[in-house]
């Protein structure tokens, strides 16, 4: 039979030391559930006083706001009858004067003392932050989802002579979507700023040596317009470089827009290239060009391949 093993109790002073040096609410409850002590942090985080709580009823503190949950009251009921000697409670209330608060309460029987002891940790904004992450990875999720899908579209209706130029093709326009999304997780979703994305996307085709004036005010387009007009802003700049103005150093591409009201109305004008030969008004970037203001933005994109220049004229209605 194992030896029964006595340790040292701490002095009075030395437990007064310890409970001092805790920073969480504490309190210390009968096993009729009555209030025989609590320490300082639980009067400060609940804004009360000792004549208020001590020999209250739990269920009364706070005039009974808070404490006088059903649930509680039966986890702490089950403690003080012998049942399991720990126990951790939830508890999501409002309380008495301090306001709706989410509680993780750590309860201990202490049979030698007759006492339930409660440690309350305030996990409100826990609670709240694991909120937002949960529907922060709920929304990545989702965009994720329509991304690919978008991929997928890309892929199947993306069509070259060689296995060279598809390949180019759909990573110019994969290209466009990633730079559409760095803006807009740079704004947590918010929308993207169109002076910028138009930027991005003209760079990423490297023509340095055409000229490109890019003008217009203030513009931020949603999370869908910002996708929808990078791909837009990708075919006429790939068209640009490979058939168009961008392809020479004397050309010059010009894109312009302004607000009229809650409308876009933007311009892509090109000039100093080749001269744009018949038939140009055929190929899938045509069509994605003209499908997508359509269907996706709601509004017109009307293509002009006059031998001087391909022009792009397209109006949408801007979200709120």
């Amino acid at each position: 039979m194992a030896e029964t093993v006595a340790y040292p109790a701490p002095s009075a002073a030395l437990a007064e030391e310890l409970i001092a040096g805790i920073r969480e609410p504490m309190l210390a409850l009968d096993f009729g559930r009555n209030v025989s002590w609590a320490n300082r942090p639980f009067y400060a985080a609940f804004g009360m006083v000792p004549a208020n709580v001590e020999g209250c009823a739990l269920r009364d503190l706070g005039g009974g706001l808070g404490w006088n949950d059903a649930t509680l009251a039966t986890r702490l009921a089950i403690l003080s009858n012998g049942g399991p000697s720990t126990d951790t409670i939830s508890l999501s209330r409002d309380f008495d004067p301090i306001g709706r608060r989410s509680f993780a309460i750590q309860a201990r029987r202490v049979e030698r003392l007759k006492l339930l002891i409660l440690v309350v940790d305030d996990v409100t904004e826990k609670q709240a932050a694991s909120t937002r992450t949960d529907a922060l990875l709920a929304e990545v999720a989702h965009r994720a989802k329509n991304i690919l899908a978008v991929v997928q579209s890309l892929a199947y209706q993306t069509s070259a002579p060689t296995v060279d130029a598809f390949r180019t093709a759909l990573i110019g326009r994969i290209k466009a979507l990633a730079l559409a999304q760095g803006a807009l997780i740079e704004t947590q979703w918010q929308g993207a700023e169109l002076s910028g994305l138009i930027s991005s996307v003209v760079n990423a085709h490297n023509a340095e040596d055409s000229e490109i004036v890019i003008d217009g005010p203030s513009v931020r387009l949603s999370s869908l317009q910002a996708t929808t007009f990078a791909l837009i802003i990708n075919e006429l700049a790939s068209n640009a470089l490979e058939h168009g103005a961008m392809s020479t150093p004397a050309g010059r591409v010009s894109v312009t827009w302004q607000r009229a009201a809650d409308r876009l109305i933007l311009d892509w004008r090109e000039s100093g290239g080749p001269p744009v030969t018949e038939g140009g008004d055929a190929g899938f970037g045509t069509t994605l060009i003209r499908r997508a203001a359509a269907l996706q933005l709601g509004g017109s994109a009307d293509l002009d391949f006059a031998p001087a220049g391909l022009s792009c004229h397209i109006e949408l209605a801007l979200s709120e």
